[in-house]
Parts: structure tokens; C-alpha cells; sequence
């Protein structure tokens, strides 16, 4: 494995997060057990979310067509993303309540005992019980696969709101997946996509620093907007950001 990569803290090209050797020390440890990722040699990068953001984690491993496991450490139960040359594979949880709190209703004419012996095996190593089922003939194999794609999208999509510690430990694939296909979808289109589970109360209530610019997520996102969109304004023929935007949101809202 070669060696990674430093940070390049420029928002024109996501950085690679903080490799593990090269670290400093470590921030007082959080309150919840959870959000602490433990210590590995074999860890590509690590890194926390208010620092380096989890799309910079996911564009690290598609920029770097890496394979491997991105783990996250958050609030909750750790949650893990399978990658395999740089595109997502699925995303699971060794919890079942946070995974899937209920149960679809695919699973409502399968063998009870078979669906818990499916959900027991996700705890032991993780393999999406809509996979297991769907391995052994219990469910048809495409609604299956479209299950894990759902679910797996549906709990990252949780990450997005809450403070994040993640690693990558680049290796292969556990056996289970190895016949699963990768996703088609580019990582920013992937990303996209996921954050259309976020449902409204569980998005920041950071306020805006100025509701008159152009919209974003955060202070830190508006922040990093700014620059470009003064660039922007510029090359338009605006004398400020600000003055764009009026007439660049009637163009678009008709407003």
C-alpha cells in the first residue's frame, strides 16, 4: 500500500484526511463510547467530520479508487460503508434497530425464525439481513438488492446531521459481498442521493450568516461558497456577491 496522502486544506480539491501516523493528539474523547473509533494499523485515513467533512472521506476513496471499509463513529452505533475501487458497494449496521427499525413489508410472508436468524447473522458480521434472505431463495434477489440499497442509503443518510469519526481501513471485501455489484452512480451523484432521506427537523439549526446569499447548509458551507461567488459576481459584472443574487434567483425561481 502506498503511503497516503497529506491534507490539502483547499476547498478547490477535497483533501485527503489527516493519515494515522501523522496525527496529533487526540481531542478529549466524546461522551458517548460510540463516536470513538478504535486504534488501527491498517487504517488508510481517519479523520473527524468537524474537521474534514464525510464527503471529502468519499471522494478520498473514489479519487484514490480505493477498496475497503469506511467506518463511522457518531452518536449512535458505528456504521459501515463497503467500497470496492472507489464506488460504494452498500452500507450496513451490526445494529438492527437502527438499520431497519421496520420491518418492510417483503419480509411479511417469510418464515419468522428465518427472518431472525437473518437479523442474527447482521449482528455478528454485518451482511444486510435482506441479502441473507435473499441468498437462500426466502425473497426474490432483485427487491432484495433494491432493500439494501434503500436501507443502506437511508442510515447513512443520518451521518449527514451529527458529528462524525470515521476511518478507512483498505482491505478486502468480506466474502458476502464479493458477488455484490458496485454502484453505478458516481460518488458526488451517490451522495446526492443519499441526503434525500434527511428529513427537515434533523437538519442543522446553525443560522445563516447573511439570508440574503446564496443558500448554505451551514455557516462552514457558506464560508467556503463565498470566494467562488464572489469570483463569480465578478466575471458577471457585479460589484458584490450580494448583488447577484437577485437577479441570478429570478432567472432560476422566477422570483
Amino acid at each position: 500500500m502506498g503511503t497516503p496522502l497529506p491534507i490539502d486544506p483547499q476547498p478547490s480539491e477535497p483533501p485527503v484526511p489527516v493519515p494515522v501516523m501523522e496525527q496529533g493528539a487526540p481531542e478529549p474523547a466524546p461522551a458517548h463510547p460510540a463516536d470513538v473509533p478504535p486504534a488501527s494499523s491498517s487504517a488508510y485515513f481517519c479523520g473527524d467530520s468537524s474537521f474534514f467533512s464525510l464527503h471529502w472521506a468519499l471522494q478520498t476513496i473514489a479519487r484514490e479508487n480505493l477498496t475497503g471499509t469506511l467506518r463511522a463513529f457518531w452518536s449512535k452505533d458505528s456504521v459501515d460503508l463497503l467500497a470496492r475501487d472507489g464506488h460504494v458497494v452498500l452500507i450496513t449496521s451490526r445494529d438492527l434497530n437502527l438499520y431497519c427499525e421496520e420491518a418492510p413489508v417483503t419480509l411479511l410472508n417469510v418464515d419468522h425464525a428465518r427472518v431472525q436468524a437473518a437479523k442474527a447473522r447482521q449482528t455478528r458480521d454485518g451482511c444486510p439481513l435482506f441479502l441473507t434472505l435473499a441468498n437462500e431463495g426466502l425473497i426474490l434477489r432483485e427487491p432484495g438488492l433494491q432493500l439494501v440499497q434503500h436501507y443502506g442509503q437511508k442510515l447513512f443518510s443520518q451521518l449527514w446531521t451529527d458529528r462524525v469519526r470515521f476511518t478507512f481501513e483498505q482491505q478486502d471485501l468480506p466474502a458476502w459481498a464479493n458477488e455484490l455489484p458496485s454502484s453505478a452512480e458516481n460518488i458526488d451523484q451517490w451522495a446526492l442521493n443519499s441526503l434525500r432521506f434527511v428529513q427537515y427537523p434533523e437538519l442543522s439549526k446553525i443560522p445563516m450568516p447573511d439570508t440574503a446569499s446564496i443558500p448554505a447548509y451551514t455557516r462552514d458551507g457558506y464560508e467556503r461558497l463565498a470566494p467562488h461567488a464572489r469570483t463569480i459576481a465578478r466575471y458577471e459584472g457585479f460589484d458584490a456577491h450580494a448583488n447577484a443574487v437577485s437577479p441570478i434567483r429570478s432567472k432560476l425561481f422566477g422570483s
